[in-house]
């Protein structure tokens, strides 16, 4: 990671900009954070020239709700999670 930069855009919210490089490539990220306290969350990831991870998916969940309600959400997010997981199924 080469030389993050910092700017904190409200009390809550940070965003952070930095480059990435691999295999002779950079890419620059964004992440946008929210704070409470000591703790921060990623809730939003952008690479440069793309679209918001966030946007990205929550159009994806629309169409899913909007197509077979929140059952086939459901339903989707647990076979994300499969697959992410190698096929093993999450903890519950």
């Amino acid at each position: 990671m080469l030389g993050p930069q910092i700017q904190r855009l409200r009390l809550e919210v940070l965003s952070l900009t930095a480059d990435f490089t691999t295999n002779a490539k950079t890419e620059r990220v964004e992440l946008t954070m929210r704070g409470s306290g000591n703790e921060w969350k990623v809730v939003d990831v952008y690479l440069v020239g793309m679209i918001s991870e966030l946007a990205t998916r929550r159009s994806e969940f629309l169409a899913i709700l909007r197509s077979g309600g929140p059952s086939a959400l459901i339903q989707q997010l647990h076979e994300q999670a499969d697959r992410s997981l190698g096929g093993q199924s999450p903890s519950k």
